[in-house]
């Protein structure tokens, strides 16, 4: 049973590092690979065996094979904040914003707009608001965000303010895809750029007789991403990129904003900061029944941030039957 136990926390580590190196050499060249590492912290899930082999018989081949499986789980999924690690206060400098995609029509506009405003963030971007909503949200909540904006091709993107929207762009990605806003906004006497994005779904292969996607391939997602970070790149002020953007926080485009821009729940979040699916079913046509997925399984919605603001604490709040996304909320301190 030991040289069992060995050989399988060997062959383990070599197929989690093969699968892991391809994703870093080859990511659009494999697009089954680009599937499995956009759920990659459940790769992961196997050191529970390496972890009980190595309690029943103490080999060091072993210890060394969940050292190392341990080690790329913590670089690639880190659990606690990179910069603040404790909320800070700043004597009332703080700037509170959210992103929500609300999902559509799975919830009744009146619920929904009594929802975003016990939040309290002084700035939320919108993502899929129907017709419905946006009217409530204008009627309902002008008093608590007299600022507003849709956009006007009916995607459901949009920004609520409680600073002055200066300045409005809508911007028209490489591609066919949603809208994009830019908008400035004075916070404090000083101007802030908002971009709020719903970038597209990367294309999924379906296995035709099993119904199951099989790969993925993110080409025109990314051609979005780069357009909109190249526009937010040539801002000297501060800017917040917020939205749902249909990427794994496994993604080359994620790496790259990152470089650029900081993730504000990698560095005042603590957690894995899944925010897709939240308590919703999907149909399956091959097996005609509802499959149910309970908990969050990914990382797809966002606040990028400029480093000349600071991030003081981020965390991801799910609402009970309001969306199939849970809303990211972030506090900045604003100088």
């Amino acid at each position: 049973m030991k040289r069992f136990g060995n050989l399988f926390s060997l062959f383990y580590l070599g197929s989690l590092s093969l699968i892991l190196g391809l994703d870093q050499t080859g990511r659009a060249e494999y697009p089954m690979i680009a599937l499995a590492t956009t759920f990659s912290f459940f790769l992961f899930i196997p050191l529970l065996f390496v972890v009980m082999f190595w309690i029943w018989k103490r080999s060091y081949i072993t210890l060394a094979a969940l050292i190392a499986g341990l080690s790329l789980l913590i670089v690639s999924h880190p659990i606690f904040p990179q910069k603040a690690l404790l909320p800070q206060s700043t004597a009332g400098n703080e700037l509170h914003t959210m992103t929500f995609n609300a999902g559509w029509k799975h919830t009744p506009a009146e619920q929904l707009a009594d929802t975003l405003g016990k939040q309290r963030a002084e700035i939320i971007a919108i993502q899929e608001a129907t017709p419905s909503q946006i009217d409530l949200y204008q009627f309902q909540l002008q008093s608590q965000y007299p600022h507003q904006v849709f956009d006007p091709d009916g995607w459901g993107i949009g920004l609520l303010s409680q600073h002055p929207i200066t300045n409005i762009n809508w911007l028209k990605p490489p591609t066919n895809g949603r809208t994009i806003l830019h908008a400035q906004i004075e916070v404090e006497n000083q101007p802030l750029d908002i971009f709020v994005v719903h970038f597209s779904l990367p294309t999924i292969s379906m296995h035709p007789i099993l119904g199951i996607p099989y790969g993925v391939d993110e080409y025109w997602q990314a051609k979005e991403i780069n357009f909109v970070l190249n526009t937010a790149k040539s801002i000297d002020g501060p800017v917040l990129i917020m939205g749902d953007f249909n990427m794994s926080d496994q993604s080359h485009t994620y790496k790259e904003l990152s470089s650029a821009f900081g993730d504000a729940f990698r560095d005042g979040g603590w957690g894995l900061g899944f925010t897709f699916p939240s308590q919703v079913s999907y149909y399956h046509d091959r097996l005609n029944r509802n499959i149910l997925l309970p908990k969050p399984l990914v990382r797809i919605d966002y606040i990028f941030y400029s480093k000349t603001v600071a991030i003081q604490q981020a965390k991801v709040t799910c609402f009970t039957d309001r969306s199939d996304h849970c809303a990211l909320q972030a506090r900045f301190a604003w100088p």
